[in-house]
């Protein structure tokens, strides 16, 4: 009865809970849900926040109203009747 019974090292890790499950110790050394999925929600923001901003910015650099070229019809006309001459006899 002095005799000790000894685990292997990578058993020796485990328990077993009363319903049959192995569950592993280091378990507790994990964050808590709530904290990395807090993080992970903070981070998705930080990047759809960036992505945001460099959208607005590319917009207002490239594709505001203040980029754009007035066209008026009289010059649409003329560009348009230059092919047409070009192919009559």
């Amino acid at each position: 009865m002095g005799r000790r019974l000894t685990l292997p090292p990578g058993l020796a890790r485990l328990s077993l809970r009363a319903e049959g499950a192995v569950r592993s110790r280091t378990h507790l050394s994990a964050p808590a849900p709530g904290r990395w999925r807090g993080v992970s929600k903070r981070h998705l923001t930080a990047l759809l926040a960036i992505k945001l901003a460099a959208l607005v910015l590319l917009w207002a650099l490239f594709f505001s109203p203040a980029h754009r070229v007035a066209v008026e019809a009289e010059a649409v006309g003329r560009q348009l009747a230059l092919g047409q001459k070009a192919d009559r006899p």
